[in-house]
């Protein structure tokens, strides 16, 4: 707990030190540092976002390849049943995490304009 705590203090001050070394008089800043605003605040959290969204969306699809059966077994044949690629409990999910990202990047990206 301790080191978590530590290390999201630390990765705070460490993001935050460009801004207090060049923002020279009446507010100047240098173009760099502005794209390094727009990366740190909108691309980096939005691309850890979709990553673990999708890492979501990839377990609950193998779990749902698991849970359901693919093959059931009658007298003396066997039948197989053709599954969809993709359930509607995954694409309920995938929907959702798309709307959550997208609500997320568009608050975001308004936040700065």
């Amino acid at each position: 707990m301790a080191i978590c705590v530590a290390s999201q203090w630390i990765i705070g001050g460490l993001v935050s030190l460009p801004f207090t070394f060049y923002i020279s008089p009446y507010c100047a800043v240098p173009q760099w540092l502005l794209f390094y605003t727009v990366l740190i605040f909108i691309i980096v959290p939005a691309l850890i976002t979709l990553i673990i969204n999708l890492k979501i969306f990839k377990h609950v699809h193998d779990s749902s390849k698991r849970i359901h059966q693919q093959m059931t077994a009658t007298t003396g044949t066997i039948i197989i049943r053709q599954q969809p690629a993709i359930n509607r409990r995954d694409l309920s999910l995938l929907k959702h995490d798309l709307y959550v990202f997208n609500v997320y990047y568009w608050m975001d990206s308004n936040f700065f304009s």
